[in-house]
């Protein structure tokens, strides 16, 4: 039989949410394991574990999601996984997730050079069903269908992952900590020949901030400034550094980044000298590829 093992990233989670989160894997595979990125309630977090016999690898410090999901899939392969399934600490996932995930990646005839596939995802905050992008070189958002495709990059939640594929394609890149941190693996694996797929037979809830502000008729997402700091960073050193893209998508993360360096400073609700400190500071970080991490 296929394993598949989940493996699951937490930092300071919300107990009963996860609750619903492991029970939803659990409909779906009996393999699990918890990475714990040095929580504040971390033995809550190892009761819940425990009564739900689940494997909880608990970090001492927060090595960011790229050190925790290394940290698990190494775990996941040595306990002979034959793919890997990430999840964020908080989407609760329907009975057939894993089932149809399969099928979708399993029934094509290229399924051997499938680096990953994942689901379709709604955004709670905005109200609303991200499409897949593809870049044709120019970054291409993808009609909203219940269809299979080729894309270029997945978020991290939902991902399921050949264990074979990690041996070509190699871990994620802990150096950028979080953010970008599967976007860049995503791009990493089709640099080198690989696939990646999107399917919209499963759609799944998704968190992609903290809070929204309404700009000039649009709505824009806020996180913290540890956060922004990260996006900022990472946009900019990965659209100068990244050996894996063509220059329109490193033109346009660039460009994204700059809207960024701007927008955060100036819409934050609160600690708006500690968005406009960290901003700047990770603009020139990615500009100079210093990519140590700051304290939260």
């Amino acid at each position: 039989m296929t394993k598949v093992t989940a493996v699951l990233i937490t930092y300071q989670p919300e107990l009963e949410s996860l609750g619903k989160n492991l029970l939803s894997i659990f409909k779906n595979t009996p393999y699990c394991i918890v990475v714990d990125n040095g929580s504040e309630n971390i033995l809550e977090l190892k009761k819940l574990c425990s009564r739900l016999k689940v494997e909880c690898i608990s970090l001492k410090n927060n090595l960011g999601i790229a050190g925790a999901q290394n940290i698990g899939i190494k775990k996941a392969i040595e306990a002979g996984a034959d793919y890997v399934w990430i999840s964020d600490q908080d989407t609760i996932y329907p009975n057939d997730f894993l089932s149809t995930m399969l099928n979708e990646l399993k029934g094509r005839q290229d399924s051997n050079n499938i680096a990953a596939i994942g689901p379709s995802f709604y955004d709670n905050l905005k109200g609303k069903r991200y499409p897949f992008e593809r870049f044709t070189p120019w970054k291409k958002s993808l009609p909203i269908s219940n269809e299979t495709t080729e894309v270029s990059q997945l978020i991290a939640s939902g991902m399921i992952i050949p264990a074979k594929a990690f041996k070509e394609i190699g871990l994620k890149n802990e150096a950028l900590f979080i953010d970008w941190v599967d976007f860049e693996w995503c791009w990493r694996a089709t640099f080198l020949g690989w696939k990646i797929l999107g399917t919209g037979k499963i759609i799944i809830e998704h968190h992609l901030g903290d809070e929204t502000v309404s700009f000039f008729g649009r709505t824009v997402t806020l996180r913290s400034p540890f956060r922004h700091y990260h996006m900022i960073r990472n946009g900019v050193y990965l659209a100068l550094y990244s050996p894996y893209l063509k220059w329109q998508n490193r033109l346009e993360i660039f460009l994204i980044s700059i809207r960024w360096l701007i927008a955060y400073p100036l819409l934050a609700k609160r600690d708006k000298m500690t968005h406009l400190n960290l901003c700047y500071k990770a603009f020139w970080h990615g500009l100079s590829a210093k990519l140590s991490s700051i304290s939260e």
